[in-house]
């Protein structure tokens, strides 16, 4: 709650839905409450967890600076065809 008082220059915050490699989890933080850690902090929050290239948008509506993938980029069957997705999404909402 407090990361101000540290010296970190951003935030993963994870998981906001249930990654592909895992099973339902009480952990599961959703979009509220990426909402309300964005809230606490001045420090740059980044969505990490179960981020399809369909959730994109809604996490940046909720408040992320972006979003860090993973296996939505390294179980691709396509790595740059995927990789080329989340920036395209990434780059659309930057101009927005």
């Amino acid at each position: 709650k407090h990361v101000s008082h540290y010296p970190i220059s951003m935030i993963h915050y994870s998981p906001i839905f249930v990654p592909s490699w895992k099973t339902a989890s009480s952990e599961i933080k959703g979009l509220a409450g990426l909402r309300e850690a964005v809230k606490l902090t001045t420090v740059p929050v980044f969505a990490l967890g179960g981020i399809a290239t369909q959730r994109v948008t809604e996490c940046l509506s909720a408040g992320a600076s972006g979003v860090a993938v993973l296996s939505g980029i390294l179980g691709s069957r396509n790595i740059a065809k995927s990789i080329g997705s989340y920036l395209q999404l990434l780059a659309r909402s930057a101009v927005t």
